[in-house]
């Protein structure tokens, strides 16, 4: 074999040597914990999205087939009777909302029970509406 390729093999060896190795730190062995965490908790989430795609079969996923009823007598709406639009007032009742009430003393000083109380979060209120009215 000629000299030559005899020195480039043997540095195009130690070139490859050196990029391949990793140079030995001394760092503590809890250097790299959290990167394995990490990891962990990716394949965690990974594998429980893959099993619970793999327990639910594809029937349940596809659409409902919908019943239509053609030509039939009933399945067309009413007309509507002849009549007027009108402007009625409609009241609108107060949103509540029920909370617990601890129990505490008064001001008196007496000792109050828990219990549960209504907290109004919207006021009620009168709205105008318009309404359909036909002729009777």
């Amino acid at each position: 074999m000629n000299t030559r390729k005899q020195i480039a093999i043997s540095v195009l060896a130690i070139f490859i040597t050196i990029a391949v190795s990793t140079p030995a730190l001394a760092r503590s062995p809890q250097h790299h914990r959290w990167e394995g965490v990490a990891i962990g908790i990716g394949a965690a989430i990974l594998g429980k999205a893959l099993f619970e795609a793999h327990r639910r079969p594809y029937a349940e996923a596809a659409p409902q087939p919908v019943v239509v009823e053609q030509n039939s007598y009933y399945a067309q709406p009413e007309p509507e009777p002849a009549g007027y639009w009108e402007i009625r007032k409609h009241w609108v009742p107060p949103v509540v909302k029920k909370v617990w009430n601890p129990g505490h003393y008064n001001r008196r000083g007496h000792w109050v029970s828990g219990h549960w109380i209504s907290i109004e979060e919207a006021p009620g209120h009168w709205i105008e509406k318009k309404v359909w009215v036909p002729y009777y």
